[in-house]
């Protein structure tokens, strides 16, 4: 039974208009309108996100016939910029297109699997071994069909090849998302592992291997989608608050907060880092907006958002 404290607790958080359902207001995981079907509401046209998924809607074009091309996403841009949230929404897109078509498809989130500390070949390795451990669990194949794939799944060049070609013949379309890639190499090796039937998305932060995915006829890479998203501009930040004040049913007595307050505080972060994004928008908001309502203040300042950053020690 939750306590007298915990229950003012549960209600501040629940109120709060930057708290994404399913997530605590400090959860630095991701939108996954997949898995939570609410958090389709929650997407912003900021940092360019709106026109990288229109992009990938637009490449894909007829889902139906997408299926047999061999395709890679990959969604570029810096640390917090939204890009696995792109990612999550991305292919929730086209498994309802897929469904909508009568086509079997299905989801594995492999973005936890990071496989931090290990080579670029072990992480493949890694990553393709919790590929078929997970699908096994989805029952995404016949049992004699995943036994002859788990006993390839230490060999992802052969592992990956064959899982494409069983899709292919059920047939099932299967959308792999997996952790960010850093170099050239990998996306290479990636890109020639993708499948009819086997879709594949990642992200990178790496400005080098951006590169190489813009520049045309880079040899192996002729698969790849490229999705970009960036930092936030000065408006962006009004857009962000203003469309999650406008999707929260807040009490009368909620804080109030201004776009004069919200443009003066993304002129100063800008002007003092050169750069913020839509994830440290969201905590920070958060923050500030359960800590004026816990603390019964009936507007957000501008001193709020300051006192956030001595308070937490960062700049």
């Amino acid at each position: 039974m939750l306590k007298a404290d915990d229950r003012d607790e549960e209600r501040i958080l629940t109120a709060n208009p930057f708290v994404v359902p399913q997530r605590g207001w400090d959860d630095r995981r991701p939108l996954c309108p997949w898995k939570h079907a609410e958090h389709n509401a929650y997407y912003v046209p900021v940092d360019h996100t709106e026109e990288a998924f229109r992009d990938f809607c637009n490449k894909v074009g007829d889902p139906a016939t997408s299926v047999n091309r061999s395709t890679m996403i990959v969604a570029v841009g810096g640390e917090g910029c939204g890009k696995t949230a792109l990612l999550h929404r991305c292919a929730h897109w086209l498994d309802a297109e897929l469904r909508s078509c009568k086509i079997d498809s299905v989801i594995v989130d492999l973005t936890d699997e990071t496989g931090l500390g290990l080579a670029s070949d072990a992480r493949l390795v890694h990553w393709t071994e919790r590929l078929v451990d997970r699908i096994a669990i989805k029952n995404v194949l016949k049992s004699t069909l995943q036994k002859e794939l788990s006993d390839r799944k230490s060999d992802p060049r052969s592992a990956l090849p064959l899982l494409g070609d069983l899709l292919e013949n059920i047939p099932k379309v299967l959308h792999v998302i997996l952790p960010g890639i850093e170099f050239l190499a990998e996306a290479t090796v990636l890109a020639s592992l993708a499948r009819p039937y086997l879709n594949l998305y990642t992200e990178c932060t790496s400005e080098d291997l951006r590169r190489s995915l813009r520049m045309p006829g880079t040899p192996g890479l002729d698969s790849v989608v490229e999705l970009e998203v960036g930092v936030l501009s000065v408006e962006d930040g009004w857009v962000f608050v203003q469309s999650r004040l406008a999707a929260a049913a807040l009490a009368a007595t909620a804080p109030t907060i201004d776009e004069a307050t919200v443009r003066r505080y993304m002129e100063e972060r800008i002007k003092g880092r050169g750069t913020t994004t839509i994830r440290e928008l969201n905590l920070i908001c958060a923050a500030v907006f359960a800590d004026a309502q816990g603390n019964s203040r009936p507007a957000i300042e501008f001193s709020d958002f300051s006192a956030y950053y001595l308070r937490n020690g960062v700049l």
